[in-house]
């Protein structure tokens, strides 16, 4: 694990990771001292190093080798097939047949407001309506 001395740069004594601190020595040499790796890596050694309070005199031991860049990130490729559009051909249906049995089946089950919008639709006097039963009979017979 690497070491690495430091100086105090500045005249007043400065304060490491809130437990070291580094005094003005006599004979005008700025004091110094070893610290750890985790130390000397914290914010606040390293904000101090870059206003020149502190400053980097010497490494000892390995330095650790910088962190493995990601690897980049490898797309597979997507073969797009050519879509043809689907022609849809028009029905030329005939328009059914309805008896009136089957649209009295088709009233019955028909919600009274629809009974109701039906016959304002076809023209029908609806007032005094008040029944189901009344909308299929006035439907019915028209």
């Amino acid at each position: 694990m690497p070491r690495y001395l430091i100086q105090n740069n500045s005249k007043n004594p400065v304060r490491i990771a809130g437990v070291l601190t580094l005094a003005v020595v006599s004979y005008n040499r700025n004091g110094s001292a070893w610290i750890s790796e985790d130390i000397f890596s914290s914010q606040d050694v390293q904000s101090k190093l870059s206003n020149g309070s502190l400053k980097l005199l010497e490494t000892v031991g390995e330095t650790p080798p910088p962190p493995p860049e990601p690897a980049p990130v490898v797309e597979p490729e997507v073969e797009t097939v050519p879509v043809e559009p689907e022609t849809v051909e028009p029905e030329t249906a005939e328009p059914e047949v309805v008896s009136d049995d089957e649209a009295m089946l088709d009233y019955t089950e028909m919600k009274f407001k629809a009974l109701k919008d039906l016959a304002i639709e076809r023209g029908l006097d609806v007032k005094g309506l008040r029944k189901k039963q009344q909308l299929i009979d006035l439907l019915s017979g028209s």
